[in-house]
């Protein structure tokens, strides 16, 4: 595996990103388990409708990385920064139908995906929906910048990205969750988003070069 990475093997690069982002959201979750059962529904509540409308930013980016890597080999390399702009744009219109749903309809949709009546848990659904959805812009941009330099061959700096999300994770875990509660659990993907979209923005902006076309 360690040398199919090393060889540019993209499948493989982004498994491991997947990887890591699934142990961090594991270290993440025994956080969660101690604060007890209403704090874990509301949560998982509001997890699963956040979740549902992260769906268009994966597929667009996705697709990011196929356009890439077709312009990347074929030497259009100028389209490639044509494509993460329109990709941005797109979502930045889905983000304006989700920040709709997140402070409007959300509190019966939390009802119907956690089959609960209880206030508590609804309170606390719509704060982890209401904390996360209005960063989503930073979290689309990264994931399409992140996977438009694995098309472009940059397996390492994607790689170090998803490795600050997991620090993130056990920081938030081991110190942040356990002294601020269930607010720092709510807060600590977008913490992470900000930083890796900064880091992946200041990694593509060292690649730039790469996106001229070949004479």
């Amino acid at each position: 595996i360690v040398l199919q990475f090393l060889l540019g093997a993209p499948g493989v690069s982004m498994a491991m990103m997947s990887t890591i982002f699934s142990i961090g959201s594991v270290i993440l979750q025994g956080s969660i388990n101690a604060l007890g059962k209403a704090y874990i529904a509301a949560q998982v509540g509001g997890r699963r409708l956040v979740e549902l409308f992260m769906m268009p930013g994966a597929a667009l980016s996705t697709s990011m990385a196929t356009y890439a890597s077709q312009n990347y080999g074929a030497g259009r390399r100028s389209r490639i920064a044509q494509g993460v702009k329109a990709a941005c744009v797109v979502y930045m219109l889905w983000w304006g139908l989700s920040m709709v749903f997140a402070f409007t309809i959300a509190p019966q949709a939390v009802r119907w995906v956690t089959g609960s009546r209880d206030a508590t848990i609804i309170r606390y659904a719509l704060l982890y929906i209401q904390v996360s959805i209005p960063v989503f812009p930073p979290m689309g941009f990264l994931i399409i910048m992140r996977n438009a330099l694995q098309g472009m061959r940059h397996r390492v700096a994607p790689l170090l990205c998803s490795g600050l999300e997991l620090l993130g994770k056990i920081v938030f875990a081991l110190w942040l969750v356990p002294v601020w509660g269930y607010p720092a659990v709510c807060a600590c993907e977008p913490v992470t988003w900000v930083i890796c979209f900064v880091f992946i923005l200041g990694a593509l902006y060292r690649c730039r070069g790469e996106l001229k076309d070949k004479e």
